[in-house]
């Protein structure tokens, strides 16, 4: 049995989820695969890998209920992409909470 590694994105943007995998994939030859995963429909999209693997299902209900937890919190789906290369630093401060993690992000 062939074992890769498996990168997984939660994104509406397929196509930077595939131009930065093909970058990240360069030298790395078969041993790496894609998963992508849309955070409205869960839709998932296999790329170098055949798919059907086990954990599938509790993925998807992990981002069903990461999804119902952001809507409660007020947080849209959209605001965790990264917009033109920067992140949102208030969103970033506010989901992670701690000085001494920021500081390090921040650096």
């Amino acid at each position: 049995m062939e074992r890769k590694f498996i990168e997984v994105k939660v994104t509406t943007d397929l196509k930077l989820a595939m131009e930065n995998y093909t970058v990240k994939k360069n030298g790395l030859g078969d041993h790496t695969a894609l998963v992508t995963v849309g955070p409205h429909d869960f839709k998932i999209l296999w790329t170098d890998h055949p798919g059907e693997v086990k954990g599938k299902e509790k993925v998807v209900n992990f981002l069903v209920w990461r999804n119902q937890l952001m809507r409660d919190a007020g947080i849209p789906e959209n605001s965790l992409l990264e917009v033109s290369g920067k992140r949102d630093s208030e969103l970033l401060h506010r989901i992670f909470c701690c000085t001494g993690f920021n500081d390090k992000v921040d650096a």
